[in-house]
């Protein structure tokens, strides 16, 4: 046998190969992970750079899909109507008619219409009407019954975490809403409508964010005008739809679920913004939605997205806290 043979057959020699093989791969993995880094970077690059085609993309496929057309169809009819039919407080409860109208027409249209979800908006809306202006414990209990049924059975095969999260948001943040609409009636639709843009922005389902968003869009137009005088159902069926839209449509990532919610933004702050200008009230809403549906939301993590969204909505408050007290100082 030959010396090469020889020490490919040699024990010894075997074990010294076996090393260099090791230490080869090793090198190799170190310089992989040196790469990853750079690798994300490019592809961050060419995402941002991407960025405003998926941007488009997403909102021609919002407008072209059913549950957005006939949404709008429905909800801005049905706004028109009550605009030139209705008078003052029954004109606005005329808009949440027509905003819970498209909405589940829409839904209808997608196929995703749960059979317990109109129960569920109605058992809500007669619970804040019952309670209006009551304390914040008589509203949270009044809506108690209205909000299990839509987190329960409206939102089947949810996570109990979620449905959890979903139905304190109804009764604690409906009535945030509800106070926050007796100053501001007519910026209630429109923040609302807002939010629904940060949902279909960050939940990975989005078929009942497409519905949610077509019928919020025109009775927000028509509010702006013409909804002088608030009621309690409208702003608190608009936060039980959003709350439920999250639920169901964020299911696949939990850090959308947050996100989704954080984008009720300022309607979570009740009375806090009264005395701040409508530019600034809108200005914060919409700066909170996008991180709240760009930042957190796209998190897979809740509890990421949970340390996301708080601190912007205490960013927010402290804010419009400062607005107000500067229009305070200002006034003779």
């Amino acid at each position: 046998m030959d010396s090469g043979r020889a020490e490919l057959w040699n024990p010894r020699s075997g074990r010294a190969h076996t090393d260099d093989v090791v230490t080869v791969i090793a090198e190799r993995l170190e310089l992989r992970e040196q790469q990853v880094p750079q690798a994300h970077i490019d592809c961050r690059q060419m995402c941002d750079f991407h960025g405003g085609k998926r941007n488009a993309r997403a909102m021609s496929a919002l407008v072209r899909s059913s549950g957005f057309v006939v949404a709008v169809v429905v909800s801005g009819g049905a706004s028109l109507l009550a605009e030139f039919v209705a008078q003052r407080t029954l004109r606005s409860i005329a808009l949440v008619i027509a905003a819970v109208a498209g909405v589940l027409a829409g839904l209808s249209a997608e196929d995703v219409l749960k059979a317990a979800l109109p129960i569920s908006l109605v058992l809500i809306a007669f619970g804040a009407l019952a309670s209006e202006r009551r304390p914040l414990v008589v509203r949270a209990a009044a809506l108690a019954p209205g909000g299990l049924l839509l987190v329960t059975a409206g939102a089947e095969g949810t996570p109990g975490w979620a449905r959890v999260l979903a139905f304190v948001t109804v009764i604690a943040v409906g009535p945030l809403a509800s106070a926050f609409d007796r100053h501001s009636p007519t910026l209630t639709f429109g923040l609302l409508a807002v939010s629904a843009l940060g949902v279909y922005a960050t939940v990975p389902d989005t078929e009942q964010a497409r519905a949610l968003v077509g019928a919020l869009l025109p009775v927000a137009v028509i509010a702006f005008r013409f909804r002088l005088v608030p009621e309690s159902s409208g702003p608190t069926l608009g936060v039980a739809l959003v709350a439920w839209v999250a639920l169901v449509g964020g299911v696949a990532r939990p850090g959308s679920v947050v996100g989704a919610i954080g984008c009720l933004g300022v309607l979570a702050l009740g009375r806090l913004p009264r005395r701040s200008v409508p530019v600034l009230v809108v200005a914060v809403q919409i700066a909170v939605v996008a991180v709240a549906s760009r930042v957190a939301g796209l998190r897979q993590s809740a509890w990421t997205a949970a340390v996301v969204v708080v601190p912007v909505v205490v960013v927010a408050a402290v804010v419009l806290a400062s607005g107000e007290r500067s229009r305070k100082g200002n006034s003779p």
